[in-house]
């Protein structure tokens, strides 16, 4: 593990594009100024943990490191720490810490910059600081936050189109901790539905008693590990890969915060066909768009039952086909 960090501080800048990884060193490594490491993330995700911690020698003094955030369109947002002076023997006080958040658009014409100063709560002695940035699926943005055990500052930053990460530092500090965690996600845009009246069209052609409209009938799971966002009105309907992609349609009912995000004709899920007669191999989106695919499978029955099934999550889930006489009123 510290052989990695050797490398880094020889070649001073190295590219990872390994959604999840972890370097932990104890001691903490020594490095030169510059780029430590530059991370590049999948391009759809919704959640992350990344984590950039700096040990403080006591002889550094004014020491500064930052993380710089690029995005799709070149445009940048750099977070970069300062701390003025270096620690002495007196430990009843801690240094402060100046942060500057600073971002710029692609064309770098246009910029926006906040200061910030933490003065309160620093443990004078542990001289270890530590950047996260989180998001978890049901966030809308991600926090970032600067502490020592614990975060002393924290603002919300966009990752929509975030595509790397960098990790850097203008003095010679010590690295302890740079990881990242990432769970990667689908697009939940259909391959060839662009339109209700093109499903409609489709649908109303189709002899295929796999595709159809269908309204949620009932349940049989355990509420302590799955929950419906609401009372799903589903679609499904065949790719041209042989798939059968299930749309969201709607709902009724009592409506989570999380089903907010959804719009009609995003992917729920996929059937995959499997040897056995009206069985099928399940892709499916959580509310918060997080595929699950262990052990999940799904029953079309007499034409007119779809039946999911998720057994390490507690239970299936029942949907009845409504008829296509109904259909218009139901999209």
């Amino acid at each position: 593990m510290n052989r990695l960090i050797i490398i880094a501080a020889l070649s001073l800048a190295f590219s990872l594009s390994a959604p999840s990884r972890e370097i932990y060193n104890s001691p903490a490594v020594a490095l030169p100024s510059g780029i430590i490491a530059t991370d590049t993330l999948p391009p759809l995700f919704n959640a992350i943990d990344y984590h950039y911690r700096v040990e403080i020698p006591r002889n550094c003094s004014d020491a500064s490191w930052s993380v710089t955030l690029t995005y799709n369109d070149s445009s940048t947002t750099i977070i970069n720490a300062n701390r003025i002076g270096s620690s002495s023997d007196d430990v009843l006080y801690g240094l402060p810490l100046s942060v500057s958040v600073s971002s710029f658009a692609a064309d770098r014409l246009t910029a926006n910059f906040s200061d910030y100063e933490i003065v309160k709560d620093i443990d004078p002695t542990i001289d270890s600081w530590s950047m996260t940035l989180t998001k978890n699926p049901e966030d809308d943005r991600a926090t970032f936050s600067l502490g020592q055990r614990a975060p002393l500052l924290s603002f919300p930053v966009v990752t929509e189109g975030l595509k790397y990460i960098s990790a850097s530092t203008d003095s010679k500090l010590r690295l302890s901790r740079l990881s990242m965690f990432v769970t990667e996600s689908d697009s939940l845009k259909s391959s060839f539905i662009n339109s209700v009246d093109q499903l409609k069209t489709i649908l109303a052609d189709s002899h295929n008693p796999a595709e159809g409209l269908w309204r949620y009938l009932d349940r049989d799971t355990d509420l302590r590990k799955l929950n419906l966002g609401g009372n799903y009105m589903l679609a499904t309907v065949t790719a041209p890969d042989g798939t059968i992609e299930i749309l969201y349609m709607g709902n009724s009912g009592d409506t989570s915060a999380n089903l907010k995000r959804w719009q009609p004709l995003m992917l729920k899920g996929r059937l995959i066909p499997t040897i056995f007669v009206n069985h099928y191999d399940l892709v499916w989106y959580d509310a918060f768009g997080s595929k699950i695919i262990y052990e999940t499978s799904a029953d079309i029955i007499d034409g007119a039952i779809l039946k999911v099934n998720f057994p390490t999550q507690g239970g299936s889930v029942r949907f009845q086909k409504t008829p296509m006489n109904l259909a218009g009123q139901s999209l």
